[in-house]
């Protein structure tokens, strides 16, 4: 599409947006939210992988994040994959949890060349390095895997592991609660019947 049709067409604040998963041949997109993260993501891929950040289309956001951009014959849908503890603000004056995530089945992200007015921000979509766009190429499921382990490791929210139900209080005598003896006394078959 010429510039002029492409300026006519995505006018008035409209976008480009490019779905992921399999209806864009296996498309995932790595969405790097937190201004900075980037930077340490990719030394670390660089050390397992030397190079193959440098092979996949990388845009930068309005709000000074990145997608990048890569097709696997192995895709998921889309998912957090790091948060932060504590909010953090964005260019756009909103503020945020999500570090790192990831938009694959059923989800989609902006693309250059859309105009600065299709976000909060109010700057445009940049592809700044790898191949254009419509050239996005397919990594294998391993080198997957080290992008998502790696993308993973800056999840600064601690996992925990259940391994029951917490045992319930001993509420007897003055600190008995009404919901509490009912729980205690009260049968499934008496509730539904």
């Amino acid at each position: 599409m010429p510039d002029a049709e492409v300026r006519h067409v995505f006018r008035d604040g409209l976008g480009i947006a490019i779905l992921g998963g399999q209806v864009s041949g296996n498309l995932e997109v790595l969405d790097f939210d937190k201004p900075g993260v980037f930077d340490d993501w990719r030394q670390l891929v660089d050390d397992q992988s030397p190079g193959l950040v440098d092979r996949l289309p990388l845009v930068e956001t309005p709000d000074g994040g990145r997608h990048l951009f890569y097709r696997c014959s192995e895709i998921g849908g889309s998912a957090k994959l790091a948060m932060a503890r504590e909010p953090y603000a964005k260019a756009s004056g909103k503020t945020s949890l999500v570090v790192i995530e990831i938009k694959g089945e059923g989800g989609y992200v902006l693309a250059p060349p859309s105009p600065a007015e299709c976000h909060a921000a109010g700057r445009p979509y940049v592809q700044i390095a790898g191949p254009e766009l419509p050239a996005i190429p397919e990594i294998t499921p391993a080198e997957r895997r080290l992008l998502l382990r790696s993308a993973r490791s800056f999840d600064e929210v601690p996992r925990t592991t259940v391994t029951g139900p917490p045992p319930s209080p001993d509420r007897r005598g003055p600190d008995l609660r009404p919901g509490d003896d009912y729980n205690a006394r009260a049968q499934w078959r008496d509730i539904l019947v």
